[in-house]
């Protein structure tokens, strides 16, 4: 776990694996605000979001938009040489083969 979440570090986050970027914008109101590019994964296109907690991350969507959301897939993070890393997927097979998903700092 960090104490540090990603917004902390960095605004803008990329992983090249998936060609996914994570943005996070501070409002007035101190609110955090993440946006991610649509994630595409064996052909599907996920109008997905993220959340964290101090240890975990969850990719959430609305598959019917309906208003009632369901977990993707959640996992780990941590950071590694300055890049973000995802990892211990609870879904096994959803970023398969991939063990890990590194995210890169981007100013």
């Amino acid at each position: 776990c960090s104490t540090d979440y990603p917004w902390e570090r960095a605004n803008v986050w990329y992983c090249e694996e998936l060609d996914l970027i994570l943005t996070f914008t501070e409002e007035p109101t101190g609110v955090i605000i993440t946006d991610i590019t649509p994630l595409i994964w064996m052909g599907q296109t996920y109008d997905a979001s993220i959340g964290f907690s101090k240890c975990g991350f969850g990719f959430i969507h609305d598959p019917d938009d309906d208003g009632v959301s369901e977990i993707i897939v959640s996992g780990s993070w941590f950071y590694e040489k300055g890049n973000l890393i995802f990892t211990d997927f609870g879904d096994s097979e959803f970023f398969n083969p991939y063990e890990k998903l590194v995210f890169v700092p981007h100013e």
